[in-house]
């Protein structure tokens, strides 16, 4: 496994699957539109994934900027590439979930207990370091029960390091590292009847397969960007207009970003449409509009003439 991994993996199959449909042709000259998609030149600066290669897709209305409506900026959602997706949001998910089906699985061995107080001082002695063969007699003094607890604490050590591991680790140099230190230390506690690098690929590839609502998956975005890009709906953000060129010969140090291409327009429209769906459900406090009445009339009485 390595760094490249994710990108390469599929690419000349996928693009045989997908027609290029995706990117529309612009005139060089033309002005910003909605759907336009921006390149960032300086993409640890204007995201805090720091993702190499982020993308923006536009979506400021037309006709605000046709109509200069927009305050001088251009509003836009950033597109990462799909394997800087998988590391930074699908690979600690899951991570996650497995720790949690591990400690579950403790957990359940004291089942039968009564009360709390086996488990909880299970867990009390997990956390200060006791070995799970010491841990172990809380449940059972020998026997088949004994062994797969032990089992099973191993199981869920060697998750919950790998667990804070990710959290350290950056998406380039050392997350594949990262990766292969998990994969053989959980092998280790043969808990599992796969290797544990089929048992985390399956869970990636079960998680691609339902995006949430707030991402959005495009093949490819430009002619000059084919990996598979992630938007990041939620991630609404803002660039002053007069540091965006629509023609690499019009840069200058103040530029932060370059027109490269613009979608279709059935992209473009899913593109703002689902961005909407995700914030459709916000919704504020019952007694908002009393307040907000009693405060903007309090405002007018107090005003000076």
């Amino acid at each position: 496994m390595t760094d490249t991994t994710l990108a390469q993996a599929g690419t000349n199959i996928a693009a045989s699957l997908f027609a290029e449909h995706e990117p529309s042709s612009t005139s060089p000259d033309g002005p910003i539109r909605q759907g336009d998609v921006l390149e960032f030149l300086q993409p640890g600066d204007a995201f805090p994934f720091g993702a190499g290669g982020t993308l923006g897709f536009v979506v400021t209305a037309n006709c605000d900027l046709a109509y200069a409506k927009n305050w001088n900026l251009i509003t836009y959602v950033p597109a990462i590439p799909v394997e800087s997706y998988v590391k930074q949001f699908v690979l600690p998910k899951e991570i996650q979930a497995q720790r949690s089906d591990a400690e579950k699985a403790v957990r359940n061995f004291f089942s039968e207990s009564r009360t709390s107080d086996p488990v909880d001082r299970a867990f009390e002695m997990l956390r200060l370091g006791y070995e799970p063969e010491a841990i172990a007699t809380l449940v059972s003094p020998n026997g088949k029960k004994r062994e797969n607890f032990i089992t099973g604490v191993h199981r869920l050590l060697a998750l919950e390091k790998t667990e804070n591991e990710i959290e350290r680790c950056s998406h380039t140099e050392t997350f594949c590292p990262c990766l292969r230190g998990h994969c053989k230390r959980l092998d280790a506690t043969k808990s599992m009847k796969k290797a544990a690098v089929d048992v985390l690929r399956s869970g990636v590839r079960e998680r691609l397969k339902r995006f949430p609502g707030d991402f959005l998956y495009v093949h490819k975005p430009s002619p000059h960007h084919a990996v598979g890009y992630v938007a990041l709906l939620r991630l609404v953000s803002s660039v002053p207009d007069a540091s965006v060129v629509v023609r690499p010969l019009e840069e200058t140090p103040a530029t932060q970003a370059r027109r490269v291409a613009r979608l279709n327009t059935l992209f473009c429209h899913r593109v703002v449409q689902q961005m909407a769906q995700v914030f459709t459900d916000i919704g504020l406090p019952a007694d908002y509009e009393a307040a907000r009445e009693t405060h903007l009339t309090m405002i007018s009485e107090n005003w000076e003439y």
